[in-house]
This record gives C-alpha cells, sequence and structure tokens, in this order.
C-alpha cells in the first residue's frame, strides 16, 4: 500500500484484542513486544495507549486503538471515551469507546506562478 501511495499517510484502527500500557494486561508480553516492533516498523504510534488516557478515563485500557502516524504523535489527543458494557442508555459495544482528535497544521499555500513577461511588438 505504501509503494502504491506513499504520499499517504497510514493510519489503522480497529481491535488488537490487547492494551497498550497500564497497569493491567490484556494479552501476553509477546503478543505487546510484537505489537511494539510492527508499530515501529511501519513508522506508527498508538494514540488510544493508556498513557495517553485523560487521567480517570476508562476503568481499565481499552483492547481497541487508533495507530497513526509517528510524524503526528504531538497532534492527536484522546478528545473522548465511554465505558463499554452495562451502561445507562443504549449499548453500544462490550468494548469501551474512544475518540481521536487529530490537530495537523495546514499545509503550505502553494507557491503563486510568476507573472508572465510581457513581450514587446515590433512594428512594421
Amino acid at each position: 500500500m505504501r509503494a502504491r501511495h506513499p504520499e499517504a499517510a497510514l493510519c489503522v484502527t480497529g481491535d488488537l484484542n490487547m492494551n497498550v500500557g497500564g497497569r493491567h494486561f490484556y494479552s501476553t508480553a509477546q503478543a505487546r513486544s510484537l505489537l511494539g516492533e510492527a508499530m515501529a516498523g511501519a513508522g506508527l504510534f498508538c494514540a488510544t495507549g493508556a498513557d495517553r488516557l485523560p487521567d480517570g478515563a476508562l476503568r481499565h485500557p481499552p483492547i481497541d486503538h487508533v495507530l497513526l502516524p509517528l510524524a503526528w504523535q504531538s497532534h492527536a489527543t484522546v478528545a473522548a471515551t465511554w465505558e463499554g458494557g452495562a451502561s445507562p442508555g443504549p449499548r453500544l459495544s462490550d468494548h469501551s469507546g474512544l475518540a481521536v482528535s487529530i490537530d495537523l497544521p495546514a499545509p503550505p499555500a502553494p507557491e503563486k506562478a510568476p507573472p508572465m513577461p510581457r513581450t514587446a511588438s515590433i512594428p512594421g
């Protein structure tokens, strides 16, 4: 995919079935290590790891994650969380939910083309 679209930013989201950081660990140490190696090899970071969640946001670290380009690390924040499972109101999932906000600077404006040179007409 990167060879075909080298200018595109790779973003991966989904149920990785393991937490990234935090005091509770879901999955195996080997699986978490392999995930870390794969993220590093792909130039990604986990925007939803336990260390990036607001204090007290969730009872347990999430197992669903958003992986973003390393260059976006200082531009991404967890904007909202909600507990999965039994809660008042409609149940969306047994997994906790996460919303990530990405605030990237605007790309530079394209440069204006230089004015066309005027040509002089030679009479006659």
